[in-house]
């Protein structure tokens, strides 16, 4: 399945999703009333921070180690990831049996690290321009098992989980999917899982201005690697694409708008008071785009946002809701 060039398909999502079904929550979908009637809008939330480990991670890794041969998964499993990715690895070797290993960056926020650290996988920290080069330290050193965050087609068909679940959940047409983007793997496979069932709806991505890798990598037709990020939105703060990601953003994704920190951060807050929901700024990045216009939408259409993570830092969250 796993060639970088080729496309996921319906039958190979639905596989992902009877093969992780018993492993995951099928998170709900939820109605927005009070944010709804301001915009004018029905507007839903897929909330995959309700997801185990807080966030969507889990349905590709599961599917991934699914994948596995019994050789690989004795070997151990290694990755490169900011937190959520991290959390998601650990969780499935601890539940598994799977030794593991995580390269985070330097930035990487705390309690993602000690999360991490808390299922039993070993954290291995370093710069955030240094982080290939000791992943292929590590798995030069270890011989452990490559589980990329999101340049892989078994990640890729976890994740398009989330859109599968969203259609069938939404009692209603969809017009609009709103999706954060990072380093892709959660918009590649939503947009795939979606555009494959009704090719009417329109699939929206959304980058923080400080991380905007895949736009990059769209204006030049090609895998960008950023060697500075800026942004609250760890979670998104991904510094390459992949080969994966990017051709099915190319083939499935309608558009991408970009969102500053400061409507992350009113979004996370709006969340918080008029919805009782606490969001991560990765999280929070498809909402922003929608309370700040950057997402055209005409009155009574139906649109979903997906909440991507719940792991936000303590203090940032403070910090937020007093602003």
């Amino acid at each position: 399945m796993n060639k970088p060039h080729s496309i996921i398909t319906l039958e190979q999502i639905k596989q992902a999703h009877e093969v992780i079904k018993s492993k995951i929550n099928r998170t709900p979908v939820i109605k927005s009333f009070n944010i709804a009637q301001e915009l004018n809008i029905n507007l839903f939330y897929k909330a995959e921070l309700y997801q185990k480990t807080g966030s969507f991670k889990v349905r590709g890794v599961f599917n991934k180690l699914h994948n596995l041969t019994k050789q690989e998964k004795e070997k151990g499993i290694i990755t490169i990831s900011a937190g959520n990715h991290a959390k998601a690895i650990a969780y499935a070797a601890w539940l598994e049996g799977v030794k593991a290993m995580v390269i985070m960056p330097d930035y990487a926020p705390k309690n993602k690290i000690e999360s991490t650290q808390g299922y039993g996988a070993i954290v291995v920290q370093t710069e955030s321009n240094n982080l290939l080069n000791k992943l292929n330290q590590m798995i030069e050193e270890t011989k452990m098992t490559l589980i990329h965050p999101f340049g892989d087609l078994d990640i890729l068909a976890g994740q398009a989980t989330v859109g599968l679940e969203l259609i069938e959940d939404v009692d209603t047409v969809i017009d609009t999917v709103i999706v954060p983007i990072g380093g892709g793997g959660l918009i590649s496979g939503v947009a795939a899982a979606i555009k494959l069932t009704n090719s009417n709806i329109n699939v929206i991505g959304v980058e923080p201005k400080g991380a905007n890798v895949m736009s990059l990598s769209l204006d030049q037709d090609k895998v960008v690697t950023m060697d500075y990020l800026d942004t609250i939105a760890d979670g998104l703060a991904a510094p390459f694409t992949s080969i994966q990601t990017l051709a099915h953003t190319k083939q499935f994704v309608d558009r991408i708008v970009l969102v500053s920190d400061d409507e992350i951060r009113a979004a996370m807050k709006t969340l918080v008071l008029e919805e009782k929901i606490v969001a991560e700024p990765a999280g929070a990045a498809s909402f922003a785009a929608l309370l700040s216009d950057k997402i055209a939408f005409e009155n009574g259409q139906n649109i979903v946002c997906i909440l991507s993570g719940s792991n936000v830092d303590d203090d940032l969250l403070k910090s937020v809701i007093n602003e």
